[in-house]
């Protein structure tokens, strides 16, 4: 009889073993796919493209495609650079995405 309990209990756990490792397998697969498609960029329209201006003291990142002010920084103008701050309070066109983020990387260290 306890011989019957074993050989059950150990088929139990070795479908639970097959099973969950099909789910992780399948899972593996899936977050291959998702990496793939989240790595691919967005792509780069020609009218794609940003102003960096002041606002409040802060720069500010104006988007016409929203035709307004889209995010406002919490970096002072007062902390940059004066050559920095002429270009942000003239309005500082960016073409990219790419660039907008290396810039305000750059101007926030």
């Amino acid at each position: 009889m306890r011989l019957r309990y074993r050989i059950g209990a150990c088929i139990l756990l070795l479908a639970t073993a097959a099973l969950c490792a099909s789910y992780t397998v399948a899972d593996l697969r899936g977050t291959q796919r998702r990496e793939v498609t989240q790595e691919t960029p967005a792509p780069v329209t020609a009218t794609e493209h940003f102003t960096l201006c002041a606002r409040n003291g802060c720069v500010a990142v104006l988007d016409p495609a929203l035709g307004e002010t889209a995010v406002v920084t919490d970096i002072e103008l007062a902390t940059l650079r004066e050559a920095d701050r002429k270009l942000i309070e003239a309005g500082l066109p960016v073409a990219s995405r790419e660039q907008l983020l290396a810039l305000l990387e750059d101007l926030g260290s």
